[in-house]
Order: structure tokens, then sequence, then C-alpha cells
């Protein structure tokens, strides 16, 4: 995140709204960081989530199940309801172990089958 957008995971962010799949995201950033962050227009892909959950302005961070209650709150839905992306595994292992359908996220390609075998794409 902080070398900048990666353009293919920002595709599929688009690809994704466009088919009118909701997308939320959980994020480990620091709240005092996180305003100025969002409003680079570098970051303008970011308006496709629904919701943003800021563990630095929550007050705990994943992979802490409250964190993902935040998320579970904010979207409405389920953790079986729900394929969560990460790129560290004790937090892709924390989102399993919480009922989460959950994928270690290595690059926008590996992405891309996961929501195309959940059936998002």
């Amino acid at each position: 995140m902080f070398k900048g957008p990666d353009e293919d995971a920002v595709a599929l962010v688009e690809t994704l709204t466009a088919r009118g799949v909701p997308q939320y995201a959980l994020t480990n950033f620091p709240g005092d960081k996180w305003r100025a962050f969002a409003a680079d227009p570098d970051y303008s892909f970011l308006t496709h989530f629904k919701a943003i959950t800021v563990s630095g302005l929550i007050g705990t961070k994943k992979p802490a199940r409250e964190a993902f209650a935040h998320i579970e709150t904010a979207s409405g839905l389920t953790p079986p309801e729900m394929l969560f992306f990460d790129d560290t595994e004790p937090n892709v292992a924390a989102a399993r172990d919480y009922g989460y359908h959950a994928r270690l996220f290595d690059g926008a390609g590996g992405a891309e089958a996961a929501l195309k075998e959940a059936g998002f794409l």
C-alpha cells in the first residue's frame, strides 16, 4: 500500500464495483494518518468500498476478533457470507477461525481466481 496502488488490484476492485459486488475493507492503518492517506488522489479507488474499518480509529487491530466484528457490523454480513483477503497469514488464519472464507492476498491474479471460484466474478 505504501508503494502506491497496485494497478491490477485496483482494476479488480473496479470490476467488482461494476458488477455490483459490495466491498468492505479492514485495515491496520494508523488512525492519525488515515484521513490524509484516504484523501490522496492516488487512492481514489478507496471510494469503491462501502465501508472501511481502520484499526487506528477503533482501538483494536487484526487479528483481534473485535476488529473483525466492526466490519461485520458495517456490512450487515456474517463471516460465512464474506470472502476475506489479507497479505499476512496470521490475519488469514484468524479470519478462518472466525468463520470467514479467507485467502492470502498474493496478488490480483490469485484474488481474481478466488473470486471466480467463490462466484463473485
